[in-house]
């Protein structure tokens, strides 16, 4: 089942990035030949450098929230944990913003990327220091909620105060978009966050002892803390990294886990793989929607994702309190 469940995700994939290569306002002869650089000199610049580089950008991003989901949720045994609702998203823009405005910091430059690493790990630090001290889970949710809507309010007061023609982008930016993506960004992307989605791989086994909780964990040899700082520290790069360039895209990392989960089971190797690429998918499925919905006008892809996650933490929230009442 879970060899098959994968082996059709990855084909879906392929059969959307056929399709995102072949939308688009302009006509295309030939995508794939395009991509290979034969054809008119304006159907290879519409291929490398606008689609192609927006289809890798989705699975990358895709890809990386599908990972930080199932390691938020297994660090903190909570099925409502993703990195918006940690403030992870939050602090990453909210430090980009800060190097844009003080700093004349541009929008998918290394200084971005390492501002809103910084500010993703300290954001969910901070979460996690204060929500910790609660008797249940939903108190770390609720503060996580009240984290992230005051680094979402500090982000839109910085936009407000950000008044630079080469910052004309940051409102649409900070609600999410890969209508900028290009292929430097990509590729600064790449180096950055490959070894982290393999280090994610081999290191989500560690949360499944978390899972019989930490007593259990301690006598089974493991440092819960420890875990949980290394989970923190890998989200914090990946979602630090997507969130300075490509903006806050919203609850995708909370729906993810949930349906892999309930398709495989819950041994976090297997949820961070197949969410992976489910991620990769449903974000490229999203952008899709995104670009074409409102044609010609685009629509800020995170919230196509709200719409898409938000019935999924309903759902969830109510299946807690009903479990837990």
């Amino acid at each position: 089942m879970r060899g098959k469940y994968l082996s059709l995700t990855s084909a879906a994939l392929l059969v959307l990035i056929w399709i995102s290569l072949n939308v688009g306002a302009s006509k295309v002869a030939s995508p794939l030949k395009a991509l290979f650089g034969s054809g008119s000199i304006g159907d290879i610049a519409i291929i490398q450098e606008i689609r192609a580089p927006r289809i890798l950008a989705a699975i990358l991003v895709g890809t990386t929230l599908g990972i930080a989901g199932a390691l938020s949720q297994g660090a903190l045994r909570n099925p409502l944990a993703e990195p918006a609702l940690l403030g992870t998203s939050g602090g990453a823009a909210f430090a980009t913003l800060l190097g844009i405005l003080f700093f004349n910091v541009t929008i998918g430059s290394v200084a971005a990327i390492a501002l809103g690493i910084i500010g993703a790990f300290i954001a969910t630090q901070v979460t996690f220091q204060l929500g910790k001290s609660g008797r249940d889970g939903f108190s770390f949710i609720v503060i996580g909620i009240a984290v992230s809507a005051v680094l979402i309010a500090l982000v839109g007061i910085t936009t407000v105060m950000i008044n630079k023609p080469e910052a004309r982008g940051v409102p649409f930016w900070s609600l999410g978009t890969l209508s900028m993506s290009t292929k430097s960004q990509v590729f600064l992307l790449i180096p950055i966050l490959l070894p982290i989605w393999v280090i994610s791989i081999i290191f989500a086994e560690k949360l499944d002892y978390l899972a019989l909780g930490d007593i259990r964990a301690k006598h089974l040899g493991e440092n819960s803390k420890r875990i949980r700082f290394i989970a923190f520290t890998l989200i914090a790069i990946m979602v630090g990294a997507v969130t300075s360039i490509f903006g806050q895209i919203s609850f995708l990392a909370l729906a993810i886990p949930h349906i892999v989960r309930s398709i495989i089971g819950p041994m976090h190797k297997l949820l961070v793989i197949h969410g992976a690429v489910l991620g990769a998918f449903l974000l490229l499925l999203a952008d899709l929607i995104a670009r074409t919905l409102a044609s010609p006008n685009e629509l800020p892809i995170g919230l196509v994702t709200a719409l898409l996650g938000a019935p999924v933490l309903i759902i969830s929230v109510k299946s807690w309190v009903a479990r837990h009442a």
